[in-house]
């Protein structure tokens, strides 16, 4: 960490995970004289196919002259790719990679909801009432306060949607249709 501050970065370190910030010139040199140090300490090796790196377009040529075997994560938009890093499970990276990866988070909330509403909507309203308030509605809370709105509107649009459909099959009635629902 002391050796990136003076560049305006630094590291933190979280359960297995790692996280180094600053110039490519000095954060993987860096990384390498920790890698080294965990091996010669502890016999641990870094697994270089779990390591990934995302910087600013704009400083591109910076990254690839010194990434060496770490591969720049991205995500693909039918064959264009946009690229970041998934840090905590929240997406840091172009404003469509972020876009794509809360638009994936979306699809499997949306997934889990279809089967509880197959599932419980036509006999277990009650259970999917209870589902959809305490599990449902607050699996995109996290996401949604971890990421600027600008890049997080479209999904959160679609989540509410994605709520609003699951509670209209717990609750049996048209949310639409009811203006104390509404309000809510």
């Amino acid at each position: 960490v002391a050796e990136l501050r003076p560049y305006g970065g630094g590291a933190r370190a979280g359960h297995d995970d790692v996280r180094a910030v600053g110039p490519p010139h000095i954060v993987f040199p860096a990384m390498q004289r920790f890698h080294d140090a965990l091996f010669a300490r502890l016999g641990l090796v870094v697994q270089p196919a779990k390591c990934e790196c995302w910087i600013d377009e704009a400083h591109i040529d910076s990254l690839d002259t010194h990434r060496g075997l770490v591969t720049r994560s991205h995500l693909l938009d039918g064959v264009t790719p946009y690229y970041g890093v998934m840090c905590y499970g929240i997406p840091i990276g172009s404003e469509e990679y972020i876009k794509l990866a809360l638009a994936g988070k979306c699809d499997e909330i949306a997934c889990i909801s279809t089967k509880l509403i197959t599932s419980l909507s036509s006999s277990h309203k009650q259970q999917l009432w209870l589902l959809t308030l305490f599990s449902t509605a607050r699996k995109f809370e996290y996401f949604a306060r971890h990421c600027y709105p600008d890049h997080s509107r479209e999904a959160c649009t679609r989540f509410d949607a994605i709520i609003h459909a699951q509670a209209t099959h717990a609750l049996g009635v048209s949310l639409d249709d009811d203006q104390f629902a509404t309000a809510r």
